[in-house]
């Protein structure tokens, strides 16, 4: 059961692609095994309005609402169920939108659901960034009628798949429950460790995931959809979309502290493998093993000593872009409350870049991140005049000679 918690804890508070919240989630398991019991009662815990919808029963116009007219024009007024996303005063809620019986819908009804579950949109209707998306399903051969995934749809999930603890039941059967919900963390307090690290968590893993990327030496790890029609085709694949689901969790799993199982199992990487597959999640995790990255904070900070190795250019690529993220994320964040922290990350980063051991490529894309962000531009930093920046300029510069002159 703690498994399950840290997984929801990834699945309903890391934040999304596209600033929603949450990670969609799909459970896979044999039916009986009390997968969406197990997930409404722990949601329900961390006061969550939990919508259970069971799309087999709908027809496929349900899931973009009714055509109406309105004010002369036709649109779909969006199903009863999307008020509950709001509280009595109107506000949004805590609202988790749980799909019972995935592999139950036919190819109509998996279609109507595409916008619903990646984009929290209900045809014309936008449910709010807070509304969260997980699934259940079995597998088609047990299900009541069951269909494979298409798919588009088993793109937009990340996929796990559920067994049965026997000490855990056994503990159910006698006290009445599996967990004690009161040794949860409490809401507030996830939310609290989201709000302060999550930003830094992020920044990591898209250094190491878009670094991981760059080296490779054709498309294949970045997309590579299965023959359709093949059981492959139904779970999880890689493509960008996934990709990036996979740097939001590998993020989450930081920021939570995600720890293997008492089996052994790396249940981090297992969800990164149900974003991407697991060949592609192998090769990834084998690169973070050895890459090894510090904190960028650390780095820029001084706490932690850090210079290229001429053998390890694509750490060396990872550890620069984590700090230019860090970076531009914290001047952003700080430049009207405290001007002269921020001006000192930037002054930090700078002296890093040019003395640090960098080569020119390197420096002159980090440099180029930065003015692309505004940070160069930006009033505080022309008004400061770092001396820092003279140097790193000039670093540019020695980088469009030479581009220059390949020219």
């Amino acid at each position: 059961m703690s498994t399950l918690i840290d997984i929801l804890k990834i699945f309903m508070f890391t934040p999304g692609i596209d600033g929603h919240q949450g990670i969609p989630g799909l459970f896979w398991g044999l039916p009986g095994i009390g997968k969406t019991t197990m997930v409404k009662r722990i949601a329900e815990h961390w006061d969550f309005y939990v919508k259970l919808l069971v799309g087999s029963i709908h027809d496929p116009t349900d899931f973009s609402g009714p055509l109406i007219v309105q004010d002369g024009f036709s649109t779909h007024a969006p199903p009863d169920w999307c008020r509950d996303t709001m509280d009595a005063q109107g506000k949004p809620r805590r609202f988790l939108l749980l799909l019972d019986e995935l592999t139950c819908d036919d190819q109509r009804q998996q279609a109507a659901m595409l916008g619903l579950c990646f984009d929290r949109r209900v045809g014309g209707f936008e449910l709010h960034n807070g509304v969260r998306v997980l699934a259940a399903a079995n597998p088609p051969e047990a299900a009541a009628g069951g269909y494979p995934l298409t798919p588009p749809l088993a793109n937009r999930f990340c996929h796990v798949d559920m067994g049965v603890d026997r000490k855990d039941f056994t503990k159910y059967l006698r006290a009445g429950k599996s967990v004690n919900l009161r040794t949860l963390e409490p809401v507030r307090a996830i939310e609290a460790r989201v709000a302060k690290t999550w930003a830094a968590s992020r920044d990591k893993a898209a250094a190491v995931v878009g670094t991981f990327i760059d080296r490779q030496e054709s498309d294949e790890m970045l997309l590579n959809m299965p023959k359709p029609h093949t059981p492959e085709a139904s779970r999880a694949w890689v493509s960008p979309r996934t990709t990036e689901m996979a740097t939001h969790v590998l993020a989450g799993g930081w920021m939570f502290d995600v720890q293997k199982t008492p089996e052994g199992t790396d249940m981090l990487w297992e969800l990164v493998a149900g974003c991407v597959g697991a060949g592609v999640a192998e090769e990834l995790e084998n690169f973070v093993d050895v890459a090894d990255i510090p904190d960028p904070f650390d780095i820029l900070a001084g706490r932690v000593k850090w210079r290229p190795d001429p053998q390890r250019p694509d750490l060396t690529h990872v550890v620069a872009n984590s700090c230019t993220n860090a970076t531009i994320r914290f001047f952003d964040e700080q430049v009207e409350k405290n001007r002269k922290a921020a001006l000192s990350i930037v002054d930090h980063l700078a002296r890093l870049l040019v003395g640090g051991g960098f080569e020119h490529d390197i420096i002159f894309g980090c440099g180029q991140e930065l003015d692309e962000a505004g940070t160069l531009r930006h009033k505080a930093v022309t008004g400061a005049k770092l001396k820092s920046l003279d140097g790193l300029f000039d670093a540019m510069g020695d980088m469009f000679d030479v581009i220059d002159g390949a020219a």
